[in-house]
């Protein structure tokens, strides 16, 4: 109740001592959920007698102490009579829980929401009909992930029967199948939330502006009629809403209008990003979540994310386009591999060496690429390898060509730090390296007898980022943006020659 006197609110309540010593008071609840007849059993200390509480010396001061009540300086005075009923005014320091979580959340850090990035002209977004045919891999539908799942409860409880519904996407690809069940837990997957997210993206992106703001309207567009047939329990309304969607973007596919609409765009939204990321997670690495969980704690293979929207600001940092190279070292299952190449069009790389991530990042990227021309969307080359990124010959061939490196060096150990290090010595100028720790020290100076060290060509700027950024912890932290360049190098000889003139 005390947890935080910076939001305490002082409250004046009459409280009656009577000749026994008990307080009495109206019924009231308190903000804290604690009834007001209870306040002298939940804060009166053990010696502190009736006569204290009688309000006769001067007024209370408005600080709040340890206690609910307030004590004087005066001397005690002597006892009221017995039948007497003194009425005592007492100060009572109210600290709710919503008031003190009010305050954290005024002053903590939170991601800022950002907008998309920069129309890439050279890009091209969408895929043609020879990627569709080249297309190999299949999407795990939504009936799949049901059937994974033993006990499962109908979306819809109120019909005789759980329905089964395609869903069209903004292609010629196949439909998604899904059943209108789940699985009893809290976190399995949810077909009717999946659906109706799927739904307002195609709405909102795939069409000319104003039909966009006619499908998405917020009484009568499309997503609005799902969730109102979700709060009436009616699976009858919901199919129907489903068909009348599937029927326009099946007319909007054949008459020119989504590809037209995917034609003039250069970029990808992150809502979207996030939409088809999540897809793909959930069908591929949600299921087995608890492989994640098995590593060695304290080492260098803890596995940790660094968060989609975090990404996006720093792709937009980095200025990352269709005509970069993007490498994660340690990509883990590879959602970042796969946002640099979704959002961006980038030529992605990533390589992992923990067996289960490998695996995980295998069915992801099969997933991907199926998601991908589901949606239309035609994203850069990903790559992603099994190995250690010390050693690993691919990497080493590729990293001279690299614009971008991202390491989440968080959990690595200054040996590991030291040996990654190495692998930027064949960076080229310019190109920039993404880290949680610095690989450079903050007090390190070039100086005659370490001007071979790798450190001196990187100029690393400190950076923040706002809590939400990573999976590990909600809190914010720093990051380090390290470039390679020469200029430091340059500067010290220049330095050094000045002197020698002198």
């Amino acid at each position: 109740m005390f947890a935080n006197f910076k939001a305490a609110k002082v409250q004046k309540r009459t409280v009656v001592v009577s000749k026994n010593g008990e307080m009495s008071s109206p019924k009231t609840p308190s903000h804290s959920g604690i009834d007001a007849n209870n306040l002298k059993r939940a804060h009166s200390t053990p010696n502190l007698k009736p006569s204290s509480l009688v309000n006769r010396g001067p007024r209370p001061s408005p600080k709040p102490s340890s206690q609910s009540i307030s004590r004087h300086s005066t001397p005690p005075r002597k006892k009221a009579p017995a039948k007497r009923k003194i009425v005592s005014e007492i100060q009572r320091v109210e600290s709710s829980d919503e008031s003190s979580n009010e305050e954290e959340a005024a002053t903590r850090k939170r991601t800022k929401l950002s907008t998309d990035l920069t129309p890439d002209p050279a890009r091209k977004t969408w895929v043609t009909e020879e990627d569709l045919r080249r297309k190999t891999s299949k999407i795990i539908h939504g009936t799949d992930l049901v059937d994974m799942v033993d006990k499962r409860i109908p979306m819809f409880p109120a019909e005789d029967k759980p329905a089964t519904l395609s869903l069209k996407y903004p292609s010629n690809s196949d439909s998604e199948r899904f059943l209108l069940m789940k699985g009893r837990e809290s976190e399995s997957f949810d077909p009717v939330e999946d659906i109706v997210q799927t739904i307002y993206q195609v709405c909102k992106h795939y069409f000319p502006p104003a039909q966009t703001e006619e499908l998405t309207d917020d009484i009568s567009g499309i997503p609005r009629r799902l969730r109102t047939a979700v709060y009436k329990k009616s699976q009858s309304d919901f199919l129907k809403v489903v068909e009348e969607y599937n029927t326009l973007v099946s007319t909007s596919l054949a008459d020119g209008t989504i590809p037209r609409a995917l034609q003039a765009s250069h970029t990808v939204s992150l809502e979207l990003v996030e939409r088809i990321l999540s897809q793909c997670t959930s069908r591929t690495v949600s299921p087995h979540v608890a492989l994640l969980r098995q590593y060695e704690n304290g080492g260098n293979n803890v596995y940790g994310e660094l968060l989609p929207r975090f990404i996006h600001l720093i792709f937009r940092e980095m200025a990352l386009t269709s005509s970069s190279v993007f490498v994660d070292l340690g990509s883990g299952v590879g959602n970042v591999v796969l946002q640099a190449a979704l959002e961006t069009g980038a030529e992605s790389w990533g390589i992992e060496m923990m067996p289960n991530p490998c695996k995980l990042a295998a069915s992801q990227r099969a997933e991907f690429s199926a998601r991908c021309a589901l949606w239309g969307i035609r994203p850069g080359a990903v790559h992603l390898l099994d190995g250690d990124f010390t050693k690993n010959d691919r990497i080493t061939a590729m990293l001279p060509r690299a614009d971008v490196i991202l390491v989440n060096n968080k959990a690595f150990n200054p040996e590991l730090n030291e040996l990654l290090m190495l692998r930027f010595l064949d960076l080229k100028e310019g190109a920039r390296i993404f880290s949680l720790k610095s690989f450079v020290p903050a007090n390190w100076e070039i100086k005659e007898n370490n001007l071979e060290d790798i450190r001196n060509t990187l100029k690393v700027e400190r950076r923040e980022y706002f809590s939400g950024s990573v999976s590990w912890t909600d809190a914010a932290g720093e990051y380090f943006v390290a470039t390679k360049t020469f200029e430091l190098l340059r500067e010290f000889q220049a330095r050094k020659v000045r002197r020698a003139k002198r």
